[in-house]
């Protein structure tokens, strides 16, 4: 039980950080757009 326990979250949280690390990676080649345009918005207000 220990085992099966242990696999699943490891599983779970392999998968999140690798998501997010290569969402990171490639999303933040083309935000240099998008974070010009938030601080824009936000001077604007």
């Amino acid at each position: 039980m220990s085992e099966n326990k242990k696999p699943t979250p490891s599983q779970k949280t392999s998968p999140q950080p690798l998501t997010e690390e290569r969402g990171l990676r490639p999303t933040r080649n083309p935000p240099p757009m998008p974070q010009v345009k938030p601080p824009k918005q936000e001077k604007s207000t």
